[in-house]
């Protein structure tokens, strides 16, 4: 089970604001997180394994993370393992 956060705009934006803020629900969703979005033409996956709002590198893709799709979820696990690949 996870929660989704999707930004859908007409020009490249960032999340910074609203993706802090649904960092707060991994409290909840400890089990790993995942933030998508487009550099130009190509798809940039970014994935951890440990609680968004604790994990360094989830807030280093919020800052490089500018897009016109962003794409992001964390993770409560129901199934499989904790790891970068779930």
């Amino acid at each position: 089970m996870c929660d989704l956060f999707g930004l859908c705009c007409n020009a490249k934006d960032r999340a910074t604001l609203s993706l802090p803020i649904f960092a707060e629900y991994s409290q909840q969703m400890p089990h790993g997180w995942g933030i998508g979005y487009f550099d130009e033409e190509r798809a940039i996956i970014k994935r951890g394994a440990e609680r968004a709002k604790d994990s360094d590198a989830y807030f280093e893709t919020i800052d490089k993370a500018r897009s016109k799709v962003i794409i992001s979820h964390i993770r409560y696990m129901t199934a499989g393992e904790m790891c970068e690949r779930n």
